[in-house]
């Protein structure tokens, strides 16, 4: 089989293109019949399957399973998202986050390196910026 028609072939198939188009499109291109188009497709095909799986449009980045399914991928961007003059408590701030109390996130609320982010008064935990929460630590306000 011609080393062209076989790069055509599996360039198309890479790129999602389905059956039916990638044997017209290889019939008009290489000017060959329906059949030898044909086998040409599934010969490339077969090659392709064990080292090249082929793309179907199906399926998430892995940024996107985090940002779905991973606690400290999600709580993190939120912290950091923080706007300077609003004041959150933990409740209102875990439900930013759209998580469930089962979820996990307190271990990594609880991290020294989330200190930044939250003050305490009252009793209560709120999260800011962290120059907002410096400056009401630095005047006594939080602890």
């Amino acid at each position: 089989m011609n080393k062209g028609i076989t790069e055509f072939i599996r360039l198309r198939i890479q790129q999602g293109a389905d059956r039916e188009t990638v044997i017209r499109e290889t019939m008009k291109k290489f000017n060959h019949p329906r059949k030898k188009a044909q086998i040409a497709y599934y010969k490339t095909n077969q090659r392709a399957k064990p080292d090249r799986p082929t793309m179907i449009g199906a399926g998430i980045t892995e940024d996107e399973l985090r940002e779905r399914h991973d606690v400290k991928f999600i709580m993190a961007r939120k912290l950091s998202e923080l706007n300077k003059v609003m004041f959150l408590t933990e409740a209102e701030f875990v439900k930013s986050c759209g998580l469930r109390s089962l979820t996990g996130y307190r271990s990594f609320l609880d991290l020294n390196v989330n200190n930044k982010y939250r003050g305490r008064v009252s009793g209560i935990v709120y999260y800011s910026h962290p120059e907002s929460i410096e400056k009401l630590k630095m005047e006594g306000t939080l602890q």
